[in-house]
């Protein structure tokens, strides 16, 4: 049985001014069954801190609008 299931996950970034968005992660799939151990690997930038704090419930997936208010300090979630 799968302890994490990941299907599609896509996150972009939003750009500035004239610049578009960045994207972090696009179309990403992961099943880990449960008692396996993995490693994420990769150049700094390609999105595995991202990932991680998708699976943690910290970031959301999909395209983050610009704010419009400073964020201070983590939600209540």
């Amino acid at each position: 049985m799968a302890q994490v299931v990941i299907n599609g996950i896509t996150k972009i970034f939003p750009g500035t001014g004239r610049r578009g968005g960045t994207v972090a992660l696009r179309d990403v799939n992961l099943t880990v069954a449960d008692g396996s151990f993995i490693v994420l690997v990769g150049p700094s930038g390609c999105g595995k801190s991202t990932l991680l704090r998708i699976v943690a419930g910290l970031e959301r997936p999909g395209f983050v609008p610009a704010p419009s208010s400073s964020v201070t300090r983590p939600g209540r979630r």
